[in-house]
């Protein structure tokens, strides 16, 4: 699941032989994902929800991945969407979280919000963190769906705050 997707930046990522859904609050940002998925020749599903009220079966997913997500979510929906995502999770799943990182020209920047939500992960949800990816020039850290899906490195319950 690319629980996020917006408008498919990880569609050329998607694997060809994997079944692949794609979950966005917003129908126009699917639609723009539709298209890039046409454009790549993959395929996924595309499904409008909340990702706070995820329309899933408990424990089907293998693996979710969300690129951004939790820098647009208010604060309060966070605990929220953390419990779906364990919920539709298999118990052996992973999740593979790619937070923004804050730049400034010619020097690293750190904000709180990657610790503040490293807490949530383990406190709220109980998930166990594997390995954080820290990257000097997040324009070249491979994006977490080329992780799983392209190079095949598979951390459990992973979190890459650049």
């Amino acid at each position: 699941m690319d629980l996020g997707a917006g408008t498919g930046r990880n569609v050329p990522y998607y694997p060809k032989v994997a079944s692949v859904v794609a979950v966005d609050s917003s129908p126009f940002m699917l639609s723009r994902a539709r298209d890039r998925l046409r454009r790549y020749g993959k395929r996924a599903e595309c499904a409008v929800m909340d990702a706070r009220r995820l329309d899933f079966p408990d424990h089907c997913f293998d693996v979710c991945v969300s690129t951004f997500l939790f820098c647009v979510l208010p604060d309060e929906m966070q605990p929220q969407v953390l419990r779906e995502i364990r919920r539709v999770l298999k118990k052996d799943g992973s999740f593979v979280l790619n937070v923004a990182g804050a730049w400034q020209k010619g020097q690293p920047v750190r904000s709180l919000y990657h610790f503040k939500l490293l807490i949530a992960l383990v406190e709220t949800v109980k998930f166990h963190l594997a390995q954080e990816v820290y990257w000097y020039n997040p324009a070249k850290i491979p994006s977490p769906t080329e992780w799983v899906n392209v190079r095949r490195i598979r951390i459990k319950d992973s979190v890459e705050p650049c």
